[in-house]
């Protein structure tokens, strides 16, 4: 909701019951649909590593990267997974993301400028949260909630949660309201 200068991403493997391997990970700008702003785009690493295993039951969180990110942007966030994703362990994943998510064709197209897409989805995998570094001034709101405000019913790939339009409506004020707002709901 509010821009900042630096970016860590948090990996879930909470629901699964294995390891979860990430072969690479990158951050970007997102310019439309599957492409990013290729310029913006930033390698993660984890604990200084690209390549690591996220145990069963936990999270793993990048080492921050230098990325201007401006409020209300959106960004790509590709995640490389080398191993069988179709096994008995699902993956982690939010599946009220209403936000169009693109698996590519087989093969590490990690920072690709335009994803090769073989399928979208609605949903979110693996992905737990992304954190921008603000301004010392910028605080903080979590909503909380049941279904209408994770986004169910939503438009989807519009950023048209309640949560959304509360941002947009802080930030039209003629002394905008920077709060970065944080979307903790779980529907149902």
């Amino acid at each position: 909701s509010v821009g900042g200068s630096k970016v860590r991403v948090v990996l879930s493997n909470t629901y699964s019951t294995a390891p979860l391997t990430i072969g690479a990970a990158h951050v970007a700008l997102r310019e439309k649909d599957s492409a990013i702003q290729q310029a913006s785009g930033r390698a993660l690493t984890f604990s200084g590593k690209p390549t690591f295993t996220i145990p069963q039951g936990a999270l793993a969180y990048s080492d921050p990267v230098d990325l201007t990110v401006p409020q209300m942007s959106d960004l790509a966030i590709d995640v490389y997974l080398p191993g069988n994703t179709n096994t008995p362990a699902p993956l982690t994943m939010h599946t009220g993301a209403f936000q169009t998510s693109y698996v590519s064709e087989t093969g590490n197209h990690v920072g690709a400028a335009k994803l090769p897409v073989a399928a979208t989805t609605q949903n979110w995998f693996a992905l737990y949260r992304v954190e921008v570094a603000a301004a010392p001034s910028v605080g903080g709101l979590v909503t909380y909630g049941d279904s209408i405000t994770d986004g169910t019913r939503s438009t989807p790939d519009t950023n048209n949660r309640w949560p959304d339009h509360l941002v947009r409506r802080m930030l039209s004020q003629a002394t905008p309201l920077r709060l970065g707002v944080m979307n903790a709901a779980i529907a149902g």
